[in-house]
């Protein structure tokens, strides 16, 4: 995931906050992955929070911290199939989002 994405997540929540309007960019859709990501996953933090949860990560290291964090929250005895498999889905969208780090 490029710097940009999640830093451009963390601009539209602050301005949203601060009631600034957001300029459409080609961010959105990623953006609005996370959103849907850290929604799906029940996570009980403001999307501020995870977007700076996910800039603290080194940038190599952001995917399997996504994937981790999907794991940890999910309890195989009680999530379905569906629910992990749209999850999965919605990581490997925001997969596209992820720079070549050759």
């Amino acid at each position: 995931m490029a710097e940009e994405l999640p830093v451009h997540f963390m601009s539209q929540e602050i301005a949203a906050l601060k009631n600034i309007a957001v300029i459409e960019s080609g961010y959105d859709e990623g953006a609005d992955l996370l959103r849907k990501y850290k929604n799906k996953l029940g996570l009980k933090i403001s999307n501020i929070s995870f977007a700076k949860q996910i800039i603290q990560q080194p940038m190599q290291e952001r995917w399997d911290w996504l994937e981790t964090l999907m794991l940890e929250k999910l309890d195989p005895a009680i999530t379905s199939i569906e629910k992990y498999t749209e999850l999965s889905d919605i990581l490997e969208e925001l997969r596209k989002w992820q720079p070549n780090m050759n």
